[in-house]
């Protein structure tokens, strides 16, 4: 029997917020090198090295030399062979990674079948510290995430929205119970601000096997006015949608689903944050740490090298450990000093095991100096212990201390405002296959309800199940790769 599940009445706006490693290690035969495309200094310092592969030379009798600007290709002159290799983007996550892209879509018929119909209005999750709403329609559970109705003047409609954060969310739609068999959905819907963001993305519609729905993505065009757009999935078996914001501020006036099953599935499915990617143990300096020299080189681009079956740093970044009293002698290097989103604070913390000179442990002591300093961007980090709450959504060991560094969310932050961004970093680590004894660092913008997990590669899990919230993801862990050049202790 086929059904349709309809999402009516109110509009809802989805909105939009907005050195262990050396580069050249020796073997008895060959030099491996990773192959320098650019490096640049910012203007605060940091450096950073973009590569687009690798290269390698053996030198037992014929010379071989391996580069990866373009599909393999090998040229024989002499004694001496170069072949180019294609690397594999290892985080699929990306844009680019959907399996199938819509392009064309028809106008789908009507189908005749049983009506949901669902007042989207309801699914006002009101402001950023809420962030979820949940609404059973006829058993299917449908979620929202970041919905609300506040700019009346402009959208009289509810709306979904996303802050332009690092990392951020987009709000969005979704049912959190699968569906069996998608055949199409039909939404109108309007979406022309982007409230400024640069290079703002598309609210967009991805379907999905599971509730990740990474598997089929269509970009839905702007329009200041509503329109309708139909999407026509029959020749798949999807059972998940999430109808995204982007990074525009987007009114949705009704959404109509049909789907074709007997019966649907009322019991929540879940899916893993590691499913299919890949972590590496965190790069961590050893020896005495001297402020201002001691320096550690880490991947933030990982790619995989099919030919020699490895995985190499395609960009890195140096870091520099630096103190307060450094910091305060050596004004030119503040901004190279603070760390400011997650993956910077991530990556400094995991390599020197030592809080960021812009931060301070939130123990009551003045904080005068640090913002004299650093001026806005002064952190506080708070030490816990929790065996409750949040801490039960991740398989932490449950010894010592873990801490929470602050990230400025909204641009709001200040130290007697702090907001909801935080870098929890788990000492002692996961017990969880690969982890080792790994320092773990997550990062949540919506104070706990969801995390995000630091490959310490430059990228990030799935977004999954904090504290309190039926997301449809929770933790799982990722496959641990060694990446070439790169050692663990």
């Amino acid at each position: 029997m086929k059904k349709v599940f309809s999402i009516l009445g109110s509009s809802l706006i989805v909105f939009a917020l907005a050195s262990c490693g050396e580069n050249n290690v020796s073997t008895s035969n060959s030099t491996y090198e990773i192959s320098t495309i650019a490096e640049t200094t910012s203007a605060n310092g940091d450096k950073t090295t973009s590569t687009s592969g690798v290269k390698e030379t053996t030198t037992t009798g014929v010379k071989e030399t391996t580069s990866t600007s373009g599909v393999k290709e090998t040229t024989t002159t002499g004694t001496s062979t170069q072949t180019s290799i294609s690397l594999i983007d290892t985080d699929k996550k990306n844009e680019d990674y959907y399996k199938v892209v819509i392009d064309d879509i028809d106008v789908v018929e009507s189908f005749e079948g049983e009506k949901l119909n669902i007042n989207c209005a309801s699914l006002y999750a009101g402001n950023y510290d809420t962030n979820f709403a949940t609404k059973s329609v006829s058993g299917v559970k449908i979620s929202a995430y970041r919905s609300g109705k506040y700019f009346s003047t402009i959208y009289p409609d509810s709306y979904l929205f996303t802050y332009e954060d690092y990392q951020g969310r987009d709000g969005a739609i979704f049912n959190a119970t699968p569906v069996d068999d998608i055949l199409s959905i039909e939404i109108t819907y309007k979406a022309s601000d982007s409230l400024g963001i640069k290079n703002p993305v598309n609210p967009n519609v991805t379907f999905g096997t599971d509730i990740r729905c990474i598997d089929y993505k269509y970009d839905l065009d702007l329009s200041a006015s509503n329109t309708t757009k139909y999407l026509n999935v029959s020749s798949q078996k999807f059972d998940f949608f999430s109808i995204n914001s982007g990074d525009y501020q987007t009114s949705i006036s009704s959404i109509t689903v049909t789907y074709t099953s007997s019966s649907y599935d009322d019991v929540e499915t879940f899916a893993e944050s590691g499913k299919g990617l890949t972590r590496m143990h965190p790069v961590t300096y050893t020896g005495t740490l001297v402020p201002g020299s001691s320096k550690v080189t880490v991947p933030t681009e990982v790619k995989f090298d099919p030919v020699n079956n490895r995985y190499v740093a395609t960009q890195t970044r140096e870091l520099t450990y630096y103190t307060l009293d450094y910091v305060k002698a050596n004004p030119g290097v503040v901004d190279d000093a603070a760390m400011i989103t997650p993956e910077e604070v991530s990556m400094y913390y995991t390599a020197f095991k030592q809080f960021p000179a812009n931060y301070i442990l939130k123990d009551g002591s003045s904080t005068t100096e640090l913002e004299n300093v650093f001026g806005d961007k002064a952190r506080y980090v708070s030490e816990y212990n929790r065996k409750n709450g949040y801490a039960l959504s991740v398989p932490w060991r449950q010894t010592g201390n873990y801490y929470e560094f602050d990230i400025n969310v909204t641009g709001t932050y200040r130290l007697n405002s702090r907001g909801t961004g935080r870098v929890v970093a788990w000492d002692s680590g996961f017990d969880a296959d690969g982890y080792a004894n790994d320092i773990v660092c997550l990062y949540t913008d919506d104070h706990y309800d969801t995390w995000l997990e630091y490959y310490n590669d430059g990228s990030w899990s799935y977004r999954y199940n904090g504290q309190g919230c039926a997301y449809g993801i929770t933790f799982g862990a990722p496959t641990t790769v060694e990446v070439y050049g790169y050692s663990f202790n």
